[in-house]
This record gives C-alpha cells, structure tokens and sequence, in this order.
C-alpha cells in the first residue's frame, strides 16, 4: 500500500507513516478520509460493479488491521470462527475449491446411495445491502475482541460517498448502509 509515498520528500513521508500509526492506535478515522467516490465498473455477465475510490492511507490502516486479525485467524484452532480451516478469509482462493468440495460430496453420496439436497447461492448486490450495526455486532457476540469491532464501527461512521457519472460526481451523501467495496476488510466482515 502507499507505493507512492517513495516519490514524496521524507517529511511527506514521516507524517504518512505516523498518520498512519496514530490512526490504528486511537482507532480514530479523520474525517477527511471518509470522503469516497464511488465509480461503477463492467462486470463480465454484464452487471456493474460499484467499487469505492478510498484514501491510500485508509486502506494502508485497514490493511494492516486486517494482516493482524490474519495472524489470529492462522494460529486459532480448527472449529474456530477464525479458524485456519475456514477459506473464506484465505487470501488467493477463489470459489474454485469449494466447488472441488461439491463435486466431491456429491460424488460420496452417489456412492453410498445417500439422498442429497444441495443448495448453491451467489448473493447479488451483496455489499450494498450490508447492515453494518447487525454484521459488527454479530463479531462481538461470536467472541471477537472488542478492538476489532470498534475499528470497523468507526470505519463505518459518517462515511460519505460521492457516485461518479457520465455528467460528473453527485453531492455528498451519507452511507448508511452497505460495505464499500474498495477495502481488503469489506470481504473479511
């Protein structure tokens, strides 16, 4: 992240980092970062994509939150909400192993002659639609330390969003619903 904070004299950069720093500390977001624009780009069966512009230093600060939950998640044991086992977090996979996986209770129930309902879902405009306040606090109540759902409350706070049009960007409006797509931590919640 910040790959162009090399470019920047070393004062530039001196603050980034300690912005940076300070920010993940105090878990205290700057307003002045929760300002996105928010572009729409073709998806392949032709849907679009609303992808968020955030601040590099935000996804520097989510970035680094979400590296340290990864730690956690690698070392917690099997049957864990974090466990290493569940792929849901494992960065690099795709749906192509769980597919694998289906293949492959279909074929066990083929042959011990077992019945078999299998229900697949691709959840449509799913970010979007996200209730932050119920998905933060179902982190709490499933154990998460209390750290971690106050960072992404107040990821969430006063976030304002600008949408990008043909004819220009529209006025501020207040996101209150929905996950912006654009952070390594929209996935991860």
């Amino acid at each position: 992240k910040m790959a162009a904070l090399q470019y920047f004299p070393v004062w530039v950069q001196e603050w980034a980092v300690a912005l940076l720093g300070a920010i993940i500390i105090i878990s205290l977001v700057p307003r002045a970062v929760k300002d996105h624009e928010v572009v729409h780009l073709l998806k392949s069966d032709g849907g679009l994509r609303e992808i968020t512009l955030f601040e590099e230093i935000l996804k520097a600060a989510d970035g680094l939150v979400l590296a340290r939950l990864e730690r956690v998640r690698l070392a917690a044991p099997a049957g864990s909400v974090l466990s290493r086992l569940n792929i849901a977090y494992e960065a690099g996979l795709d749906a192509d192993i769980m597919v694998d996986l289906d293949e492959a209770v279909w074929a066990d129930a083929t042959i011990h002659d077992k019945s078999l309902v299998d229900l697949t879902l691709d959840y449509w405009s799913y970010f979007p639609r996200c209730q932050p306040l119920i998905t933060d606090a179902s982190l709490e109540a499933r154990g998460y330390p209390e750290a971690v759902g106050d960072w992404f409350a107040e990821l969430d706070a006063e976030q304002v969003v600008r949408f990008r049009t043909p004819w220009g960007s529209t006025t501020g409006i207040l996101r209150l619903i929905g996950y912006a797509q654009g952070l390594q931590s929209t996935a991860w919640r």
